[in-house]
């Protein structure tokens, strides 16, 4: 959102377009849920200043909940394959119990 909004000012500046203008054409090149969250707060934003903050607060929020999901995932696929390597050596270990305990009940006599 950062690199956008630098490219949009250097466009707004060269085009001199006035504020109003500005947080219209800003509104609609925005990702589409960003722009949507910021129309229901509140206090939706007014300036084109606030539109860039609010917008680019958004986005930070949103990239590090990707993050967190991405590592939860992580962290699940890990333990599942751990989970996984560990239950096969139970399995293993339950059915060589049984087999010795096998062999000695048929072996006793």
């Amino acid at each position: 959102m950062e690199k956008f909004i630098q490219e949009f000012r250097k466009v707004a500046r060269e085009c001199r377009y006035e504020e109003k203008a500005l947080v219209e054409k800003f509104k609609r090149r925005i990702n589409r849920v960003i722009r949507r969250k910021l129309i229901k707060v509140e206090k939706p934003p007014t300036s084109i200043e606030q539109w860039y903050e609010h917008a680019t607060n958004l986005d930070r929020y949103w990239r590090k909940s990707q993050k967190k999901k991405e590592r939860k995932a992580e962290v699940r696929d890990r333990d599942k394959q751990t989970w996984g390597a560990i239950k096969e050596g139970l399995d293993h270990d339950y059915l060589c119990l049984r087999c010795s305990l096998g062999d000695k009940k048929y072996n006793r006599y």
